[in-house]
């Protein structure tokens, strides 16, 4: 019996806290994430319990095979439109095939997209009056989030319980609220599933704290989208940094031909924005597509933003180790090879500091548009 996450972002966290609330609430479910869950150190495992939990995967289009017997969908945002013809009303589309191919489907009524999804079929949750399950009493302070899960019917509605969540951001929260319901529909206990995401260990690369070093916390996260981007930052801005210095690698050629432009207004949370170049993810480089599309309109939205531009990775990260100071939150973003960044700085901030480059007299291999 299938369980399926599917959504543009939220998927691997979701169908982890799932997973494991329904491992506590012993179900004994089996499962195949896309990251490692960092209690058990891998993304997939078999159990003896009915139940399948699986990241359905909307980049090629596998997840229209899976016809699970519940599934969630997170959100719908435009990406991998290259499998999709360059059109959102069909990626729209095949989310909506993958929908109707559920005999329950658990919908985020605060997407725009997902909220259009209609049937039978669908439960929706999230922050909405009109949402079936609706996430109340918010409270969001890093590095946790708690909420309480109200069921609304007809007329009338019940607090169902609290949920603390050792894990930051209102994204979070509504992850945790998806598996919540999900797992109420198999038959879970409130209180069991409420203990269950309170010890909830989280994912790699979803808001992992990597350290402090000289007075700067370094924390990393997979976000690589426009909204994940900019949740994120929300989730860092829950916290107390006399800055947030977010360093952001752009993913795939075709990934910021296609959205680049969409970045303008993501990053408007941070201190200091710092790009870097794209990381091809075995992609050819294109004609005109380059972090410049970024840059532009982020500063073309907000023109006194504070933003770097470093392709090299030398430069970047001499740059950040003679930038960053006490008090300062270094936030990296991006799906490619800047999670190696917060260890080399974090092994490399208590030597000696050397010169910064030259920024506006190397534009070849530096440069900068700061207003």
């Amino acid at each position: 019996r299938t369980l399926a996450v599917a959504g543009s972002h939220g998927k691997t966290t979701t169908t982890a806290m799932l997973s494991h609330v329904l491992a506590e609430a012993g179900v004994h479910p089996s499962f195949i994430i896309g990251g490692d869950v960092n209690e058990i150190g891998t993304g997939a495992m078999w159990d003896e319990g009915d139940w399948f939990v699986v990241e359905a995967d909307e980049s090629d289009r596998t997840f229209l095979s899976l016809n699970p017997e519940i599934a969630i969908i997170t959100n719908i945002e435009a990406d991998h439109l290259e499998t999709y013809n360059n059109s959102t009303d069909e990626l729209q589309a095949a989310f909506a095939d993958f929908a109707a191919g559920a005999t329950q489907t658990i919908v985020n009524s605060g997407d725009t997209f997902a909220s259009r999804l209609t049937g039978d079929n669908i439960i929706s949750y999230g922050t909405s009056d009109t949402a079936d399950y609706q996430i109340v009493d918010i409270c969001l302070e890093l590095p946790n989030s708690a909420f309480t899960l109200r069921r609304n019917n007809n007329n009338s509605s019940t607090d169902l319980g609290r949920v603390q969540l050792p894990a930051a951001g209102l994204h979070n929260a509504q992850n945790a609220a998806a598996a919540a319901v999900a797992a109420l529909q198999v038959g879970a206990n409130f209180d069991d599933i409420s203990d269950a995401l309170g010890c909830f260990a989280g994912v790699a690369r979803r808001f992992q704290f990597r350290g402090n070093a000289d007075g700067v916390t370094f924390i990393d996260d997979y976000a690589h989208l426009p909204s994940e981007v900019d949740a994120a930052l929300a989730a860092a801005r829950t916290g107390v940094w006399d800055r947030v210095v977010c360093v952001f690698q752009p993913h795939r050629y075709s990934r910021t031909a296609s959205v680049g432009a969409d970045f303008a207004s993501s990053f408007t949370q941070a201190d200091h924005l710092v790009l870097t170049d794209i990381y091809p993810a075995g992609e050819k480089p294109r004609p005109g597509v380059t972090t410049k599309i970024v840059l532009d309109a982020v500063l073309d939205a907000h023109p006194w933003s504070e933003v770097t531009w470093l392709p090299h990775r030398n430069d970047l990260t001499q740059w950040l180790q003679t930038t960053l100071r006490p008090g300062d939150l270094c936030l990296t973003l991006g799906a490619g090879d800047l999670t190696t960044l917060p260890g080399v700085l974090l092994e490399r901030m208590s030597k000696p500091a050397t010169k910064a480059p030259a920024l506006t007299k190397a534009p070849t291999k530096a440069h900068t548009k700061v207003l």
